[in-house]
């Protein structure tokens, strides 16, 4: 990922999957499925949220774990439905 810090495949194909695992206790829990899709079913429904300062911070940490910077702008469209 790091020879390629700008490349969206990349991103989906390595990060998704342990994006997934690491949260899959979380977004389980409220009843998404287990997988890449319940992920973004997920984050889908957090984003609703994104107007609540607390809910804005920790989604804002939770990328910065997962995103590289070169990246969050596209990701950060991508979760926002392309505003």
């Amino acid at each position: 990922m790091a020879a390629q810090p700008d490349n969206i495949m990349m991103l989906m194909m390595l990060v998704l999957p342990v994006a997934t695992e690491v949260c899959a206790p979380v977004f389980t829990k409220f009843g998404f499925p287990n997988d890449q899709g319940g992920l973004m079913a997920y984050m889908k429904a957090v984003m609703a949220h994104k107007d609540d300062a607390e809910i804005a911070a920790l989604g804002k940490e939770m990328r910065a774990t997962f995103v590289p910077e070169a990246l969050a702008a596209t990701v950060n469209m991508m979760l926002s439905g392309g505003m």
